[in-house]
C-alpha cells in the first residue's frame, strides 16, 4: 500500500500541462524519437530534471534524498522510451532490489568467479545484432554447481548487466540472449528454488534499466522445464512472448533470428568462435572490476563517470535499414567509465553533464511540449 501511495505522489508530481510549456512549440516527440537524441539535447533535459525531482520526492519519503547524475537518470528513461510513471517505477525497484537482495547487488567482482568465467561459460558476442541489440550467450555445461553455486553464476549476469547498461545504444536497443542448455543436469536443477526463481524474474522484468529483447534457448532437455515452470508464474506476458525454444535442432531456426554473420560456428554461424568471445568478455570485465567494486558499494550504484579509453574488441553492428541505428552515427552519447565503456567504437555518441532546472516528469505522448523541433540529433534487466 505504502509503495503504491508512493508512485501516485510521483505520479501527480511528474503531470505538466500544455500552459507550462514554452510558446512556440510545434509538435512533440514520441518516446521513441526521444531515445535517439543525446543527454544535452534541449529537449532531453526537461525530462531528466523532472525524473530526478520526482524520484527525489519519492526516496525523501524513505528518509533517502539521493542526487542522482544526469547519465544515471537516463538509463531509465531510454529502458521504458521517456514513459515517465514506468521509468520511476524502474528506478525506485533498482534501488529496492539493491536493499533487499545484497547477496546479488553486492557480489560484482570477476576474480570472484574468474575459474568459471575462465571455463567459457560467459561471452558478448563482438557484434550487435541487426536491430543493435547486444548479444549475450551463457553456456550452462560450463558451470560445475559442485563448485559455483547459482547465486555466484547468477552475478556474472549483473556484472555484465551493469556494465551493458552504461552503453548509450544498449540503453536503446536492449539485448538478447541465448542460453545454451548443453550439459543441463540434475545438479543444475537443484540449485534453483522459487525464492531465487522470484529474484531472477524480478531483475529480469522490472527491476534492472535493459530492455530484455528475445531470449532464445537450445539443447533445452526434458528436465529443464521443472526449472522454467518455476520461473514461468513470474514472468509477464510480454517477456514469455519473448522466449524463444530452439532444441536441439537449433541451427535450423536461430538463424532465423540472427545474422550468421554475428553467430559463432559453434551457434550455427561463421562468426568469431565462441572461445575467443568469451575470453575477450573475461577481459572486459577484469578490466572494469574497479568500476563494478565502486557499484556494489555505492549507495545507490549511480557511480561518478568520466571519458573511457576501452571499448569492447570488434564490437560492431549488423546494419539494417529497419533500425534507427547506424553504426557510423558520429553523434556522441553516455560518457562512461575510464575502467571499461564497452561502447560501439562508431558510435561516437556522447552525454554530457546537465543542469536540473525543470520541474515535474511527464509522459512524451501527453498534450504537452518539450521543445520546438527543426530536425532530430541523434542518441542479471527488464522488459521494453
Amino acid at each position: 500500500m505504502k509503495c503504491k501511495v508512493m508512485i501516485g505522489t510521483a505520479a501527480a508530481v511528474m503531470s505538466v500541462s500544455a500552459a507550462e510549456q514554452a510558446a512556440g512549440e510545434n509538435r512533440r516527440l514520441s518516446g521513441s524519437e526521444l531515445n535517439e537524441l543525446p543527454l544535452d539535447s534541449s529537449l532531453v533535459r526537461p525530462h531528466v530534471a523532472r525524473m530526478r525531482q520526482a524520484a527525489q520526492a519519492e526516496l525523501q519519503a524513505e528518509d533517502n534524498t539521493p542526487d542522482f547524475s544526469d547519465q544515471f537518470l537516463v538509463k531509465f528513461l531510454r529502458a521504458r522510451d521517456f514513459d515517465a510513471e514506468p521509468a520511476l517505477k524502474l528506478l525506485l525497484n533498482y534501488q529496492r532490489w539493491r536493499r533487499q537482495s545484497p547477496e546479488i547487488s553486492t557480489s560484482l567482482s570477476p576474480t570472484s568467479v574468474l575459474g568459471l568465467l575462465n571455463n567459457g561459460y560467459h561471452a558478448v558476442l563482438p557484434q550487435r545484432d541487426h536491430g543493435g541489440s547486444r548479444v549475450l550467450v551463457y553456456r550452462i555445461g560450463k558451470w560445475n554447481p559442485k563448485e559455483w553455486s547459482a547465486f555466484q553464476v547468477f552475478s556474472i549476469s549483473m556484472m555484465t548487466s551493469e556494465l551493458i547498461s552504461r552503453e548509450a545504444e544498449t540503453q536503446r536497443r536492449g539485448l538478447k540472449v541465448i542460453f545454451d542448455l548443453e550439459g543441463w543436469s540434475f545438479s543444475h536443477a537443484i540449485q534453483f528454488n522459487p525464492s531465487l526463481a522470484r529474484k531472477i524474474s524480478s531483475v529480469l522484468m522490472d527491476s534492472f534499466p535493459l530492455k530484455v529483447r528475445g531470449i532464445h534457448l537450445i539443447n533445452e532437455p526434458m528436465f529443464f522445464q521443472p526449472v522454467f515452470a518455476m520461473l514461468r508464474p513470474f514472468l509477464s506476458d510480454k517477456i514469455r512472448s519473448r522466449i524463444h525454444m530452439h532444441g536441439r535442432g537449433f541451427v535450423d531456426t536461430l538463424t532465423d533470428f540472427f545474422a550468421i554473420s554475428l553467430l559463432p560456428p559453434e551457434l550455427g554461424g561463421d562468426g568469431p568462435g565462441i572461445e575467443d568471445a568469451c575470453r575477450e568478455w573475461t577481459n572486459q570485465l577484469l578490466q572494469s572490476e574497479g568500476l563494478l567494486e565502486q557499484i556494489a558499494v555505492h549507495a545507490t550504484g549511480d557511480v561518478a563517470t568520466t571519458p573511457s579509453l576501452f571499448h569492447h574488441p570488434n564490437d560492431a553492428t549488423v546494419p539494417s535499414s529497419s533500425s534507427p541505428f547506424h553504426p557510423n552515427d558520429t553523434s556522441r552519447d553516455a560518457t562512461v567509465s575510464s575502467h571499461s565503456s564497452l561502447l560501439h567504437p562508431n558510435d561516437t555518441s556522447r552525454d554530457a553533464t546537465v543542469s536540473s532546472h525543470s520541474s515535474l516528469l511527464h509522459h512524451p505522448n501527453d498534450t504537452s511540449r518539450d521543445a520546438t523541433v527543426s530536425h532530430s540529433s541523434q542518441i542479471p534487466l527488464s522488459e521494453g
